[in-house]
């Protein structure tokens, strides 16, 4: 999910993830990393592509406790695959 605009009074509110029922912006971001986090296991985020609006997107890779090494390489070989991407368009 691209990052969503921040309203300066209101703050983040809601979001709405393929069209389905606004729920809670901050649970919708941290409910697949906020479980690995809390667990204590490794885990990596990799930036992947800009959406059509130039927003940055990401993909979350998380390992087995003492795989920190491991998933550096992931993250080293997905730079590769997915080349330095531009800086998000404001």
């Amino acid at each position: 999910m691209p990052a969503c605009p921040i309203d300066a009074e209101r703050g983040s509110g809601t979001v709405s993830i393929a069209g389905r029922e606004p729920m809670d912006t901050l649970a919708a971001y941290v409910r697949n990393t906020d479980p690995g986090a809390n667990a204590g296991i490794p885990g990596l985020s990799v930036p992947v592509g800009l959406t059509k609006d130039g927003l940055p997107v990401g993909l979350e890779i998380d390992g087995p406790v003492r795989t920190d090494e491991h998933l550096l390489r992931i993250g080293l070989a997905m730079k590769e695959l997915f080349g330095r991407l531009p800086g998000p368009r404001l």
